[in-house]
């Protein structure tokens, strides 16, 4: 009976150890200190207010309190989760949730958006950190860079015209588009971004 419970303890102990945090850009895992890009617009108002929004959700291996930072690099957002929105940088510095309960059966959607006008391009950058609450060892951050931006979605710089080329439609996301919102246009070496 002894040795039942010592093995007992020890997978115990096993299981709370691997416990962890982890990020997700959508369901895919994100590294510990990685950097994420992401350019998901959804249209508010029809052809006048736009949303760009993160993708990003917090992911916990156990049901716990957590802790949970939002620090703007470049821009401003808001991030709404847990039952309230902080605007950041203004009036915040920055935004922390303490204590926060998450469950290990669902990922927490983090909300992080900030709205834009019809054909504005704008980079957001921010650095999130997240840890269980009283257990600095638990912590994972991540760097999040919001953007509307061809250039920088495509890195394509100083291109010229051909106007005998295909024409190629990509989302901001670089995956082939044929819907409405903000799409990127290729013919040859001209790219430009357009709303339709």
């Amino acid at each position: 009976m002894k040795k039942l419970f010592t093995i007992i303890a020890a997978l115990a102990i096993t299981s709370i150890a691997n416990a962890q945090l982890q990020f997700k850009h959508g369901t895919e895992p994100v590294e510990n200190n990685a950097e994420v890009v992401t350019s998901h617009v959804n249209e508010l108002i029809p052809g006048i207010l736009y949303q760009i929004d993160s993708g990003i959700y917090l992911s916990s291996a156990k049901d716990a309190k957590v802790d949970l930072t939002a620090e703007p690099i470049d821009g401003s957002f808001e991030i709404c989760t847990w039952g309230s929105c902080i605007p950041v940088p203004s009036p915040n510095p920055k935004a922390e949730y303490t204590a926060q309960n998450i469950l290990s059966s669902k990922d927490e959607n983090l909300q992080i958006h900030e709205t834009l006008k019809k054909d504005e391009i704008k980079t957001i950058k921010l650095k999130l950190t997240a840890q269980y609450t009283n257990d600095p060892s638990s912590k994972v951050s991540c760097t999040v860079i919001m953007t509307t931006d061809p250039d920088i979605l495509a890195g394509i710089n100083g291109v010229e015209a051909d106007n005998n080329a295909p024409v190629q439609t990509y989302n901001v996301g670089g995956r082939a588009a044929n819907g409405k919102g903000l799409v990127i246009i290729k013919q040859g070496n001209t790219v430009k971004k357009v709303m339709q």
